[in-house]
C-alpha cells in the first residue's frame, strides 16, 4: 500500500474491474463443500459483473433468464444488527449471484442461512449494479493502518453521501462483492415440476 492506494507487485489489468477496484487473487484448485454464504470473490465478480451475462453462482454457467427476468434466490434477513429485516424485501440489495433452474433446489437445500431463515425464489426484471463491498485499508494518523471490513462504496452516490465517499476511498479498497439492487420481482414456486421441464446443468457442455 502506498499513499496512492492498494496494488499488487506486478499488478495487471485482470486485477482491477472497469471501475478501478482492486480484487483478491484466488489461486489453486477448489476443495471441500460449496459454501453458499461465502462465494469465492473471483467467482462472485464473474457471476455479477455483466448485466447481459449473469452467471449461476453454483455452476458458473448462464443463469436462467426468461421474459419475466433472471432467476434469483433471495435470502430472508437474519434479524441481526448486521442483517436487519428489510421493509421492502424482496426488492433488496444483494451480493448473492443468481442461479439456473437446475441448481436452484441445491442452493436452497444446502445453504444453511436459507434453511434456517427462509428465502424467496423470483424472476427479477431489473438488477442494477449499485455498489462494491470490501475491506478498506487506510493509513492512520499514528503511522499504522486502519482496517474497515464490510465497507460499501457506492458507484453513483447521492450528494448526501459525499462525506462518506471521502472515507471509503475506492483506491484503498480490496473489493470482495459486487452489489446489485433487485427490482421488479415475479415469485417462482421451486416445487412446481413444470419449472424443470428440459432443465439441464448450466455448466453442461453442449454437443
Amino acid at each position: 500500500m502506498s499513499r496512492n492506494g492498494l496494488t499488487y507487485e506486478g499488478a495487471g489489468p485482470a486485477d482491477r474491474d472497469p471501475e478501478g477496484f482492486l480484487w483478491p487473487r484466488v489461486i489453486g484448485p477448489e476443495t471441500g463443500r460449496y459454501l453458499y454464504a461465502d462465494v469465492n470473490p473471483v467467482k462472485q465478480r464473474l457471476a455479477m459483473q455483466s448485466p447481459d451475462r449473469l452467471l449461476c453462482q453454483v455452476g458458473m454457467g448462464p443463469a436462467t433468464r426468461t421474459t419475466a427476468g433472471v432467476l434469483w434466490l433471495v435470502p430472508k434477513a437474519t434479524g441481526t444488527p448486521q442483517d436487519p429485516v428489510h421493509p421492502r424485501w424482496p426488492e433488496i440489495r444483494t451480493t448473492e449471484p443468481p442461479v439456473c433452474v437446475f441448481h436452484a433446489p441445491y442452493a436452497a437445500r444446502d445453504c444453511k442461512r436459507m434453511r434456517r431463515f427462509g428465502y424467496g425464489a423470483f424472476f427479477v426484471r431489473e438488477a442494477e449494479l449499485v455498489a462494491v463491498e470490501g475491506t478498506v485499508y487506510r493509513p492512520s494518523s499514528a503511522g499504522g493502518i486502519d482496517v474497515f471490513k464490510g465497507a460499501v462504496c457506492e458507484l453513483d452516490p447521492p450528494d448526501a453521501q459525499e462525506r462518506f465517499e471521502r472515507i471509503i476511498d475506492p483506491r484503498f479498497m480490496l473489493a470482495r462483492h459486487l452489489v446489485r439492487h433487485l427490482r421488479g420481482m415475479t415469485a417462482v414456486d421451486l416445487s412446481d415440476p413444470g419449472l424443470y421441464r428440459d432443465a439441464a446443468p448450466c455448466n453442461q457442455e453442449e454437443g
